[in-house]
């Protein structure tokens, strides 16, 4: 077992603890589960094609695997605190607001518009916030993760690749989904892929053979242009692009780099609403002057339902999961008009969260963004490598959400691997306050 374990971990694990073991087999089940490695999608399903029955049943029933799935990693997480509870309780007591925000998700079933099924699915955000902050706490590093992921990205390249000779490859517009049931679904899993790789390439070059790397980085950065996923080729090189600046004006002003990126949005918004004052016009025309499509494929459309229904509970929301697949009850079922009636998410992470726990929610989300800012600040001089990494993975699911939607969405991969990084920024600064003498960079 140990053998094994040491290949996958790239060292010897014969002195690791039962709970660093675990942890290890957690966070591969986990990345597993997460990339859909054993439930590849080669029949992607256009809810448009058979109705709208179809579309509600779809997306209003769960996947009782998948809450097996989760249940049994709970259970075995559950078992590791109880031995070392303390360790546990300290890494989620740093992150108090993401504690308080899925605290107030599971409490939302109160007023949702959809009781049941709210309560269900925000039991599962407790579940995998618990889940996956236990599984960090107690690994031996938590580098781990990316050499685990990075691994695991190997095997969804492959099934990729094989979607290829067997026809299924290619939408309708002839653009690559691969294994997964859209374009722009690869696309986020691609960019997350090549990321893993670089973190790897950083924490253990030595350990990780040089052509298998360089074929991943290679095919994986091929597949995605063929995808034509526009968001997320743009996204990146930009947000490593905004990421390199930012950090450079944070440590120009002494600044956090949290707050310079968070004032850079602030200054957008104040540019939007400067220069539609100034011309006198509304956004949309003010926008055209430095964007074509403007309505992001018709985004817009969606964005403009959801918020007109999210002003009807702005303060706490519908309910955590309860605005989208709550069956026929759903607002966008019941108002929606054309194609707003078959889709089951607003292309865009905020406006969702606003829709779920209203500005409630939204307030407590950024304090956990602040929060993660926080540790991150603290470890940049001890772990930049680290520090890089997981302001990089972080900030790609922040922009991605600017046109797609993953924030508190079930188990989505982007959401799952942003609790993530904001686990190991908890766990790392923890390492470093408590000055353990551990090899970070």
């Amino acid at each position: 077992m140990d053998s094994v374990l040491s290949w996958w971990l790239a060292e010897d694990t014969r002195g690791y603890q039962n709970a660093q073991r675990i942890a290890a087999l957690m966070a591969t089940l986990i990345g597993i589960q997460v990339l859909k490695l054993l439930s590849p999608d080669f029949e992607a399903i256009s809810y448009t094609e058979f109705g709208i029955d179809v579309m509600v049943e779809e997306t209003s029933t769960g996947d009782t695997g998948k809450y097996l799935f989760w249940i049994s990693m709970f259970a075995a997480a559950l078992m590791m605190t109880i031995r070392r509870p303390m360790s546990f309780a300290k890494n989620l007591s740093e992150q108090l607001p993401l504690v308080w925000l899925v605290g107030i998700g599971v409490v939302s079933f109160i007023w949702a518009l959809a009781p049941f099924i709210s309560f269900k699915r925000s039991v599962m955000q407790l579940i995998l916030v618990f889940t996956l902050f236990a599984t960090v706490t107690y690994l031996r590093d938590p580098r781990q993760i990316f050499l685990i992921f990075y691994r695991l990205s190997i095997v969804l390249l492959l099934l990729n690749l094989l979607s290829i000779p067997i026809g299924v490859g290619f939408d309708v517009n002839g653009n690559f989904r691969g294994a997964m049931s859209h374009k722009n679904l690869f696309g986020q899993n691609a960019v997350l892929a090549l990321y893993f790789g670089l973190a790897v390439l950083w924490f253990y070059k030595s350990r990780v053979n040089r052509m298998v790397w360089m074929g991943y980085m290679t095919l994986w950065l091929v597949l995605l242009l063929l995808s034509m996923s526009k968001t997320s080729i743009a996204l990146l090189l930009l947000v490593p692009m905004l990421l390199i600046v930012a950090n450079f004006v944070a440590h120009l002003f002494r600044m956090n780099l949290g707050v310079v990126i968070a004032s850079f949005v602030a200054a957008c918004f104040m540019f939007v609403a400067i220069g539609t004052a100034w011309f006198g016009v509304s956004i949309k025309p003010f926008l055209q002057m430095f964007v074509d499509d403007v309505s992001l494929t018709g985004r817009d459309f969606i964005w403009a339902f959801v918020l007109e229904e999210v002003s009807q509970r702005w303060f706490s929301g519908h309910g955590l999961g309860s605005f989208w697949g709550i069956g026929f009850n759903s607002p966008n079922v019941k108002y929606g008009e054309g194609f707003v009636v078959h889709i089951h998410q607003s292309h865009n992470g905020y406006i969702d969260l606003l829709a779920q726990l209203g500005v409630v929610g939204m307030a407590l989300y950024l304090a956990m963004l602040a929060q993660m800012s926080a540790h991150l600040g603290k470890i940049e001089s001890n772990a930049p490598r680290l520090f890089f990494i997981c302001w990089l993975i972080v900030l790609f699911s922040l922009t991605n959400n600017i046109t797609e939607s993953s924030i508190f969405r079930g188990i989505h991969g982007v959401w799952v691997i942003q609790l993530i990084m904001i686990a190991i920024a908890s766990r790392v600064y923890l390492d470093s306050k408590r000055r353990v003498d551990v090899h970070i960079n």
